[in-house]
């Protein structure tokens, strides 16, 4: 009887463990390329950050993105960081929130025609936000 329960106690835990491993397996998916993307970042920091469920709504971000990495000589990963902390400024000094997206579109309709360094334009593009 005694070697009975122990048996049952084993394949009980090992049940319990299976269980547990299958849950933590399915929380931890891999994640998607976009969802790791700079325009998924800023994404996050406009919406208090809540990532995006899915990839429709980031296509304002990656349009904005995709237009000023034509245009300047810049990588996805400045612009974005100098989106959230434009952004972050001019909320600052407008008294309303500016959001990344603003900032971005900001950027793209003050790049050059000619590609070439935007570092003067996207300081002009947020001053104009302020």
């Amino acid at each position: 009887m005694q070697q009975k329960r122990g048996a049952v106690v084993v394949v009980v835990t090992a049940l319990m463990l299976a269980v547990l491993a299958a849950a933590a397996s399915a929380q931890a998916r891999e994640r998607e390329p976009w969802e790791s993307s700079p325009d998924a970042a800023l994404y996050i920091v406009d919406h208090h950050g809540k990532p995006a469920q899915r990839i429709q709504l980031l296509l304002p971000y990656a349009r904005a993105m995709a237009w000023i990495l034509e245009h300047c000589k810049t990588t996805a990963g400045h612009v974005a960081d100098l989106a959230i902390d434009n952004a972050d400024q001019a909320s600052e000094i407008a008294g309303k929130r500016i959001t990344t997206l603003q900032m971005l579109n900001a950027y793209a309709s003050n790049a050059p025609k000619v590609r070439g360094n935007c570092t003067q334009r996207f300081a002009l593009a947020e001053a104009r936000l302020e």
